[in-house]
């Protein structure tokens, strides 16, 4: 009992730290993003098990598929397209406690497109279909233009304790005052992780 009790005062003393926060809101949009295409995919079939089985793939290729791909090219803007369109980079960066603005318009408009998509499966039968399909391009078109333009304009929030994925002032200022091109030598050797192996 004293030992319960030690241990629930040592709980109360340490606040719970500002990355678990957005891991937990990196959850929170997962969870959101593989529960819209659940539903997107129950709307194509009345048969449970085969919207659950599909409903599973998708979700593990969205998250894992892209960024494997992306690891087959070489070139550095084609790797970035692909591994941009994944879930798994947006949700490891919340889950370092790095919250970028460029990912939170990022699972808000694939939660939107999912959601759009099942609304318009159920009203496909009162609608035509080539109006249908012309109203998905627009809507798919609309969301990739809208994360496009969050990547070049972003806003990221460091919420790690000593603030690891951001420069410090004495930094930024060092590195203003620098009017020469810096050049760094990186050595790649040994067993790395497949991302860096496509660097050597």
């Amino acid at each position: 009992l004293s030992s319960s009790s030690a241990a629930s005062d040592v709980y109360k003393r340490q606040p719970i730290s500002p990355p678990f926060w957005g891991s937990f809101l990196g959850l929170f949009f997962l969870a959101a993003v593989f529960s819209s295409i659940t539903l997107w995919c129950s709307c194509f079939s009345k048969n449970q098990v085969v919207a659950f089985l599909a409903a599973v793939l998708l979700c593990f290729l969205h998250f894992y598929g892209w960024g494997e791909a992306s690891l087959y090219f070489s070139d550095n803007t084609v790797y970035s397209f692909f591994n941009a369109v994944g879930i798994s980079s947006h949700y490891n960066q919340m889950s370092k406690g790095i919250i970028d603005s460029k990912d939170l318009i990022y699972f808000l408009g694939q939660l939107f497109l999912f959601l759009f998509l099942a609304v318009n499966q159920l009203q496909k039968l009162n609608d035509n279909e080539s109006s249908t399909i012309y109203r998905i391009l627009f809507v798919c078109t609309i969301v990739l233009l809208v994360q496009i333009l969050a990547s070049f304009y972003t806003k990221r929030w460091d919420l790690t304790s000593d603030n690891r994925y951001s420069l410090s002032d004495s930094s930024k200022e060092f590195i203003k005052s620098i009017d020469q091109p810096i050049r760094v030598d990186v050595f790649l050797n040994g067993k790395l992780p497949q991302e860096y192996q496509r660097l050597r």
